[in-house]
């Protein structure tokens, strides 16, 4: 192969690494979103059973 051929294989190879790179920081990011939604979800979900409890009370 030429020398031409070899360095644009190379600059291709570079690029689709740096591409590799943004994909796992993006997941990561996405991951990150994921844990915080989860955790507001169970946050929801406990002061709703808190209010469903209250009204028990309350209505005794």
């Amino acid at each position: 192969m030429s020398t031409l051929k070899v360095s644009g294989i190379q600059v291709i190879i570079e690029k689709l690494q740096l591409i590799g790179l943004q994909i796992i920081e993006k997941e990561e990011k996405i991951k990150g979103i994921i844990y915080t939604l989860n955790s507001l979800h169970k946050k929801i979900e406990r002061k709703q059973e808190f209010k469903e409890k209250t009204a028990a009370l309350e209505e005794d």
